[in-house]
């Protein structure tokens, strides 16, 4: 069985039955909904429980409901990471996903700042890449496999997940972006 049926090893699940997860067309996407669904439902993945569809995650604009540009909105993520800042303790949390994932070819990226890309708007530095890992480890953790390749310890998951938890908060939450991308 699943990891999360009601007969896994994480008891009785609060999800309604049957659950129909629609995933973006990307590779990514693919793989983490048939991930999921196989630590739902374990080998017997009922058919016709994942369509792939790109619509719902395709915006559409329009006079009315302009598409900000990338400039626009690295203002406002700067914005943003001003006034919501790393919390005190991210350089241990950073330290702690440098024990996990070791050096490779980008070094030592502890000290890489946290910045906004300015023709995207993107987080780069350490914020990002921490943030990435935390939810690729969540993900590995809810489809069965030993997280970290098997280096972290799970209890340690929800603090480590604190990071991509702020990132998104700051990349995703802006009122005035949200106003526009959301409605």
């Amino acid at each position: 069985t699943g990891r999360f049926s009601p007969e896994g090893p994480l008891g009785s699940s609060s999800l309604p039955m049957p659950l129909r997860i629609v995933a973006d067309d990307c590779d990514r996407d693919v793989a983490s909904a048939r991930a999921f669904l196989d630590g739902l439902y374990g080998t017997e993945v009922p058919v016709g429980a994942l369509d792939v569809d790109a619509k719902p995650y395709s915006a559409t604009y329009s006079p009315s409901c302009l598409k900000f540009e990338g400039q626009e909105v690295a203002v406002e993520i700067a914005s943003r990471l001003e006034s919501m800042p790393e919390e005190a303790n991210f350089a241990e949390l950073h330290d702690k996903f440098w024990e996990l994932l070791g050096p490779g070819e980008a070094g030592d990226w502890r000290d890489a700042p946290c910045e906004v890309e300015p023709a995207t708007g993107q987080l780069i530095g350490r914020c990002i890449a921490t943030s990435a890992f935390a939810e690729r480890f969540l993900m590995e953790w809810g489809s069965g496999k030993e997280f970290a390749w098997g280096r972290g310890n799970t209890s340690e998951l929800p603090e480590l997940y604190r990071l991509r938890t702020w990132q998104r908060v700051i990349e995703r939450s802006s009122p005035k972006l949200v106003a526009r991308t959301e409605a």
